[in-house]
């Protein structure tokens, strides 16, 4: 990976690079992980990419939760794309955990 948040939770990612956003909970307390993925601030659309413990399907091959089982829930998203700029949000029963905001160049 070679891109890392800095401590206010930007990222600048260069096109087909991957990036980890972390999100970690402590499992017996988990119960309902969520990420999702808003590509510009004024867009009304919300992207679910991780919920009830599922990577949506047509996301698999490039974006992964690290382990679960143990808490981890960052999100790794490999061979990043420009359409995959914007904000990701982790939650836990709706309290919001991490807020990243990626930007993609090149």
């Amino acid at each position: 990976m070679a891109a890392v948040p800095d401590e206010f939770g930007y990222v600048r990612v260069y096109h087909r690079e991957g990036v980890k956003l972390s999100c970690h909970v402590t499992p017996t307390t988990a119960t309902n992980v969520t990420w999702l993925h808003r590509e510009k601030p004024t867009s009304r659309r919300l992207w679910e990419i991780y919920i009830n413990g599922q990577i949506f399907e047509r996301l698999r091959d490039r974006f992964s939760i690290n382990n679960a089982a143990a808490g981890d829930y960052s999100l790794t998203i490999l061979n990043i794309h420009p359409s995959d700029a914007g904000r990701y949000r982790c939650f836990d029963q709706q309290q919001e955990l991490q807020n990243y905001l990626v930007y993609v160049s090149g």
